[in-house]
């Protein structure tokens, strides 16, 4: 007993670290926006006759969809992509804009090189580009050949049967439930 009453400043230290603890899951679980009071419908379908100006535009550009919280959001209408082209667009004219200032300001020499790695940089894209398409060619390759077996049996749930359906290969039999 008397240690506990030694260390009488561990209870409101233990009492204030709680405290911001539970606050900082609050404030994580609702997000950092304190201005943002727009709600978005637990049911993740699209209003029929929402406005481009409807759906804010959040940090970073991105417009976000009428979804739920977790990431599930609806299909980007036209005027929502208008408006997200119109700004990447925007964006880079001021991006180029501010990078032509900073090259005139530089030396000749500090010129060449800005140049030479603007180039690199470019042919750097192209090539992750290339390599994109490549990848997602290979991906649907790999998802098609996968689809293919595990497409080719359909079992009935629970029931411990299989049916072999048309496109060949070999049945499975998965353990069927009891039921009482």
């Amino acid at each position: 007993m008397r240690d506990v009453l030694r260390r009488k400043w561990l209870i409101p230290v233990a009492a204030v670290i709680l405290t911001l603890t539970v606050g900082a899951v609050a404030w994580a679980a609702t997000g950092s926006n304190p201005t943002d009071t727009t709600t978005v419908p637990s049911t993740g379908t699209p209003s029929t006759n929402a406005s481009a100006t409807d759906q804010p535009i959040g940090l970073g550009g991105q417009c976000r969809g009428r979804g739920d919280r977790l990431g599930n959001r609806a299909p980007l209408t036209d005027a929502q992509k208008q408006a997200l082209q119109q700004q990447q667009q925007n964006q880079q004219a001021q991006r180029d804009a501010m990078l032509k200032l900073v090259r005139d300001k530089m030396s000749t020499q500090d010129q060449a090189t800005f140049d030479q790695l603007q180039a690199a940089a470019t042919q750097q894209r192209a090539a992750l580009q290339q390599a994109e398409q490549t990848l997602k060619s290979t991906t649907d390759q790999l998802r098609s050949l996968v689809d293919k077996y595990l497409g080719t049996t359909s079992t009935t749930p629970g029931s411990g049967t299989t049916t072999p359906s048309t496109g060949g290969g070999t049945p499975t039999t998965t353990a069927g439930s009891t039921s009482t």
